[in-house]
């Protein structure tokens, strides 16, 4: 029988209350099988039940695409050592942390890759565009690769990083999709300018009170390599923002 799991951590979604309860009942039916199902006695046969399902359910859910091929018998026996004599198992201590920290970095390269798979060509896509946008008309290229486009040039105040902004926006992949908005919430946003993405950071210091940009925000000043909640990584992304008012931060 083989365990697959994606990274060294998945063993670690065990809670240290889970690690115990194994840890008492390996101790106390040392070389015994066991077959609970249908003769569960007591609660606390049924909490470790659950406990063991848990375990196996957080294990499934990380059998993924780069995944590694995990023999249980290995595993469960290095369990069985450690707790008997944390001096009698094959590897010694500083043994362990060598293998340990060359896996960390294995498995450190192994989702650097496939991140890459996906991302890659979300990039490319996002490079492509920026690349033809910026030739438009009205478009500017700042230094850190950001582009804008003034729709209404505004007449207010201009904010400093440490500001507090409120705007209206509404943001779009480069396909077109809108991913958010204020103005169909119909309630203007406040934030302080330096909590926010890069691009927002730096775009927005660009404008003044009463005017109306477009952002368009390389990945690498959006959400970067990892992204966020229903924003890929890799992706370039695009704000219509109105900016209504500008505040200096309270002290």
């Amino acid at each position: 029988m083989k365990l697959k799991i994606t990274m060294l951590f998945a063993l670690l979604l065990v809670s240290s209350t889970a690690i115990n309860v194994f840890a008492q009942v390996a101790k106390s039916n040392k070389g015994k099988t066991f077959d609970y199902r249908g003769e569960l006695k007591g609660k606390y046969d049924t909490i470790g039940y659950v406990i063991g399902a848990n375990i196996g359910n957080n294990l499934q859910e990380n059998i993924t695409r780069d995944s590694l091929n995990l023999r249980v018998q290995p595993l469960m026996q290095g369990f069985i050592d450690a707790l008997e004599d944390m001096d009698s198992t094959i590897f010694k201590k500083a043994d362990k942390d060598k293998i340990m920290a060359a896996f960390q970095i294995e498995m450190q390269q192994r989702q650097q890759k496939a991140a890459e798979k996906v991302t890659g060509p979300i990039k490319a896509e996002g490079a492509k565009f920026l690349a033809e946008n910026k030739t438009k008309p009205g478009v500017v290229t700042t230094a850190s690769g950001l582009q804008y486009k003034v729709i209404k040039e505004g007449t207010g105040l201009s904010p400093k990083e440490t500001d507090n902004v409120t705007v209206n926006y509404e943001g779009t992949f480069i396909n077109g999709k809108k991913f958010d908005s204020s103005f169909d919430r119909g309630q203007p946003a406040t934030f302080p300018l330096n909590g926010v993405i890069k691009g927002w950071t730096e775009g927005l210091q660009h404008m003044k009170e009463g005017g109306s940009y477009e952002l368009y925000i390389p990945y690498d000043l959006g959400y970067g390599e990892q992204g966020t909640e229903g924003i890929p990584g890799g992706s370039t992304l695009i704000f219509k923002v109105d900016l209504i008012k500008v505040e200096a931060a309270k002290k």
